[in-house]
């Protein structure tokens, strides 16, 4: 995978990487503070791997280090988590 060279395409990656991992990571703490063990493990699993899949772009690509990723991880990011209480709400947990 390569990262975007436009500044727009920088911006929305950072923004969809941040926004995914928001939303799980918040997910995964409703979920294991009501002791919901399946989904405690599916969060941190997808979590992980998605972590772990931006960091290799990171390391492997420099047009996926610009401030316009990071201007996108803040956004995405902010974004991701309130999206994620208002799903976790609705799924009552």
């Amino acid at each position: 995978m390569k990262a975007p060279t436009t500044r727009l395409g920088q911006f929305s990656l950072g923004f969809a990487s941040q926004f995914f991992s928001f939303f799980i990571l918040v997910l995964n703490a409703r979920a294991y503070t009501h002791g919901a063990y399946a989904w405690t493990a599916l969060t941190d699993t997808v979590f992980s791997l998605s972590n772990f899949a931006m960091g290799k772009l990171m390391i492997d690509d420099a047009n996926a280090r610009t401030w316009w990723v990071a201007l996108g991880y803040s956004v995405g990011g902010t974004l991701g988590s309130l999206l994620a209480m208002l799903v976790a709400s609705m799924l009552h947990f």
